[in-house]
């Protein structure tokens, strides 16, 4: 019996949603409440059903709002954490508090605070928006130049960028198995327009291990309640610092959960397991340039970004050209896939490997 009722705030989230649940959960009941959706979308969810809310970044501080009236009227709710959300709706305190904690990241500066390690001397800088998501108002610049009043900025650095996604319960913490995101650019090409690429051979172990650590504990010391990803950027130096935390269902989790043969969303009705969990399949993603479509069978999820999951390697292969004799996808979305997957091969974590894929 379905316990569960999913308050979802995208239509793109609803898409593949019922496809990471448990064979006993293959239709989950699905409430769609976008940004604009008012109160009564859930308040009249049946009595006995328990809710899950399933936010972006638009709809993290009304969710747990409703959340709080839902729990006030005798409801089960499972929503985000208040503390974790507050950061994710302001980066200078998410920065702050990262700090605080002595988590590595990238020096960085914002009208009223004063950040050790920012350059006196003009050097490169990244400035963003204190409030945005998603690489809105992204800007390359100077260090040495005034800010606007909602903007910070970080010194800008070479190096290559990762994603960890966790799932915290009254269980504890679940990290999923990084996802390799590419090298940065002064052109600020945003990850999500980027091959992205997730498996065994993706990430090293003791680096893998070092970021599934941090993101646990991050998730522990904010008090998480459901998904939430920390965004890396490792330098030359192989030293990873934290840019961001997104409590939320973010746009790698996917391939995570594909990486790891785990139907995520049951987690909030059965116990997640324990600890990190290891990529056991290979996954490939890029921007999706033709139309919507989930074939499940062939591991194939095509949404606003196309994703294709395989055992090995060679399955992996076999997929992508199943799907350009299939004539399911434009041509030039199965030879994008097709040239990722080869050069995932080379393995990204190394030189090579990076060079390689910053050409697909």
């Amino acid at each position: 019996m379905q316990s569960q009722v999913y308050v979802i705030s995208g239509e793109s989230v609803a898409a593949w949603l019922p496809h990471f649940c448990a064979a006993d959960l293959t239709a989950p009941r699905l409430v769609v409440a976008g940004k604009d959706a008012g109160f009564d979308t859930v308040r009249d969810v049946p009595d006995g059903a328990g809710l899950v809310f399933v936010s972006d970044h638009d709809t993290l501080a009304r969710d747990v709002r409703w959340a709080a009236a839902l729990r006030r009227a005798g409801r089960a709710v499972r929503c985000q954490s208040a503390e974790a959300v507050a950061l994710a709706l302001d980066k200078v305190e998410m920065k702050a508090f990262l700090h605080r904690n002595e988590v590595a990241t990238p020096a960085w500066s914002a009208p009223g605070h004063s950040v050790p390690g920012w350059p006196a001397a003009e050097t490169e800088a990244v400035w963003k928006r204190r409030t945005g998501t998603q690489s809105q108002g992204i800007r390359l610049g100077l260090t040495t130049e005034r800010p606007a009043d909602d903007e910070y900025g970080e010194l800008y650095r070479e190096g290559v960028e990762y994603s960890v996604n966790v799932f915290a319960g009254p269980g504890g913490v679940t990290a999923l198995p990084p996802v390799w995101k590419g090298p940065t650019s002064r052109e600020l090409v945003p990850p999500w327009r980027r091959t992205r690429l997730c498996g065994p051979t993706a990430v090293g172990p003791g680096l893998a291990r070092h970021l599934t650590g941090t993101a646990a504990r991050l998730a522990r010391d904010l008090g998480a309640d459901g998904f939430l990803e920390v965004e890396y950027l490792v330098g030359d130096d192989g030293e990873p610092h934290v840019l961001e935390i997104n409590p939320r269902v973010s746009g790698t989790l996917r391939m995570a959960a594909l990486a790891a043969a785990e139907p995520v969303f049951s987690w909030y009705d059965a116990p997640a397991p324990p600890g990190a969990l290891p990529a056991l399949r290979h996954v490939v993603e890029v921007p999706n340039p033709g139309p919507q479509l989930i074939v499940r069978e062939l591991g194939v999820y095509a949404t606003s970004r196309l994703t294709v999951a395989g055992d090995t390697p060679e399955e992996l292969a076999d997929r992508i050209g199943g799907l350009h004799e299939l004539g399911l996808l434009p041509g030039f979305a199965t030879r994008l896939l097709g040239d990722a997957a080869t050069a995932a091969v080379t393995a990204p974590a190394t030189t090579a490997g990076a060079s390689a894929l910053a050409r697909v």
